[in-house]
């Protein structure tokens, strides 16, 4: 989806790596190149602990872990990866997540629906156990995104386990 973006990137800086590269050989401003590295940089902080959060609460639900440990395992395992092996440790990583999620795809998902009675029986009970929720765009049972609920629940969590 974003090759033709890379290759035309690759036209205007043949030796820069990033979004903010562009921007500073692109339009020659220190300014703008400073702002781009703030946007960039508040964005991958973001995905970072997005990320860490979400394995921690999965790690913590698995293990019985404390919550803030977790996720500072989480954080710690992939900053130390990325320290040691740099990009070429998160292209590995990467590349082993896309094969696990195909495989969950493609093998996982067709072996459970076939053991749990067919796709009519998962589709029958996606309303819930009182069927009430069947109707998605009913404003009544209308539910709050997930990423309005989850800081919402990291913060309790943390407070709880305080």
């Amino acid at each position: 989806m974003f090759a033709p973006f890379a290759v035309r990137l690759r036209k205007y800086i043949p030796n820069g790596y990033s979004f903010p590269d562009y921007i500073y050989y692109r339009y020659n401003s220190k300014a703008l190149h400073i702002a781009s590295l703030f946007v960039y940089m508040g964005y991958q902080l973001g995905a970072i602990i997005i990320n860490s959060t979400a394995g921690g609460i999965l790690l913590s639900l698995l293990t019985g872990r404390p919550y803030p440990l977790s996720v500072l395992l989480m954080a710690g395992v992939a900053l130390s990866y990325t320290l040691i092996s740099g990009l070429r440790a998160s292209v590995l990583t990467d590349v082993i997540q896309m094969f696990l999620i195909l495989s969950i795809a493609f093998v996982l998902v067709p072996w459970v629906t076939s053991v749990s009675g067919e796709f009519h029986m998962i589709s029958d009970h996606l309303g819930g156990v009182t069927g009430k929720y069947t109707d998605m765009f009913n404003p009544t049972y209308s539910r709050r995104p997930a990423i309005v609920k989850l800081p919402k629940y990291v913060i309790k969590n943390m407070i709880e386990t305080a």
